[in-house]
């Protein structure tokens, strides 16, 4: 087991530069008796440590009124720590009067002088304004996979090359080949060449023009039904 000797403070007994270099990684240090309880958390910065940090002292984060429950996540933490080994980067959520708040925290095993286990001690870093931009980028995506399942037309991703990078499929009976079977793959290699020279003149004009439409192809599908299909492109511009 990989552990530090027990000390009776953590942040003040660090040497200046050793406390310095934390700060520039972490905002706070904080150490937990042999049943996971916190007793001390201590900032790394030039800054108060915040009173509902303070309100953690002596509860395990777990049994804090403040902890958002996700007991399943839950229990498995808590299985991980009674473990007794390092962890890194455990993000814990929290309930605060101004809103959600999270945590990652990362800690290691300390011992008494007769190599007993008797805590831990770690950091812990504030990731709020990271969660909450990863919160706001998934919700913005299921609300753009809402609207494409809405969308009847097949759609799809391609690059400069003629690669296939995604594709919505509504109807996956009017493809060639599935869905799953289309990503990664080139135009040259799944259609056939009166289709191809469509699709790869429709590919060039929108490289060229920024978007194209109503270029018409023939296809047969696996079904043997022979159906129209009208192709528009359009470049996708990247910030």
């Amino acid at each position: 087991m990989n552990s530090v000797p027990l000390s009776d403070s953590v942040g003040p007994s660090l040497p200046a530069p050793a406390h310095e270099l934390l700060s520039l990684a972490a905002d706070w240090a904080w150490a937990a008796d042999t049943q996971l309880r916190i007793t001390q958390v201590v900032s790394l910065r030039d800054e108060t440590t915040p009173m509902w940090v303070d309100r953690l002292i002596g509860l395990r984060p777990w049994d804090s009124p403040l902890f958002v429950a996700d007991r399943r996540r839950a229990r498995q933490q808590m299985r991980r720590l009674w473990r007794h080994v390092p962890f890194r980067d455990l993000e814990l959520q929290w309930a605060l009067d101004d809103g959600q708040r999270w945590t990652a925290i990362s800690g290691v095993p300390r011992c008494n002088p007769a190599g007993q286990f008797a805590g831990y001690v770690g950091v812990a870093v504030d990731i709020t304004a990271r969660k909450r931009l990863e919160l706001s980028l998934r919700d913005a995506r299921a609300e753009l996979d809402a609207t494409l399942r809405a969308l009847p037309d097949l759609m799809f991703e391609i690059d400069a090359d003629g690669v296939f990078h995604a594709a919505h499929a509504p109807r996956p009976e009017l493809l060639l080949r599935p869905p799953r079977a289309v990503i990664g793959r080139r135009q040259n290699e799944l259609l056939p060449p009166e289709v191809l020279s469509v699709a790869q003149a429709a590919l060039r004009e929108a490289l060229e023009h920024g978007h194209t439409h109503g270029h018409r192809y023939r296809l047969q599908l696996p079904d043997g039904q022979l159906r129209w299909f009208e192709l528009s492109l359009a470049r996708k511009t990247v910030p």
